[in-house]
């Protein structure tokens, strides 16, 4: 796949991303992250069910089941598999988001948060029970990551805090300091912006 070449993607993009399951299936390997990806979808009613943070116009870091890793964000722009939003923080300068970038690309090689995603389906359960919202507190940073969670991180490290708790793929999408550069193929409406 090609990355459009009318898009100028920067560090420190949020690459939002709906994987799609339709007439294919993923590598065995990543098939339990695909599972995941797709119950956060249900259980947060949000399209995007995966985000990678931008290092150059052409690499990304991601958090996947086999641990935190450098990708080609070309693969996000196959239709058929995916449909994609670029967000860009409006917050910050180019230097910072250069600096959000660095630090996320530092955790090649950390592992994936498994403990995390059995707690956020434990959190989902009871609010589902209780009938109301509950917020899930920051872990402390103990290099394992989830997607959210290492993107939220890589802001935090320069100060910048998006959420005092945990954000899920989807709050980057719907969050109004990020402004959306490109989109395609998400299912829905436009991002709702606070």
């Amino acid at each position: 796949m090609i990355i459009p070449s009318c898009l100028r993607i920067e560090p420190g993009d949020v690459i939002a991303v709906h994987r799609r399951w339709r007439g294919w299936l993923p590598e065995f390997g990543s098939y339990l992250s695909y599972a995941i990806s797709a119950k956060i979808q249900r259980d947060t009613g949000s399209p995007i069910n995966h985000v990678a943070l931008a290092l150059t116009p052409k690499l990304g870091v991601e958090a996947q089941m086999d641990g935190i890793q450098t990708v080609q964000l070309a693969k996000y722009f196959d239709d058929q598999k995916y449909g994609v939003a670029i967000l860009r923080y409006t917050g910050a300068a180019f230097d910072e988001r250069m600096a959000v970038a660095r630090w996320a690309a530092e955790q090649e090689g950390e592992a994936y948060d498994l403990r995390l995603i059995v707690k956020i389906k434990l959190t989902l359960l009871m609010s589902g029970i209780c009938g109301m919202e509950l917020m899930i507190k920051l872990p402390d940073y103990d290099n394992v990551w989830i997607c959210s969670e290492l993107v939220q991180a890589a802001y935090r490290s320069q100060g910048i805090d998006l959420s005092p708790g945990l954000m899920f793929p989807g709050d980057f999408y719907r969050n109004p300091h990020f402004k959306t550069i490109y989109e395609q193929a998400i299912p829905g409406a436009a991002p709702q912006r606070g």
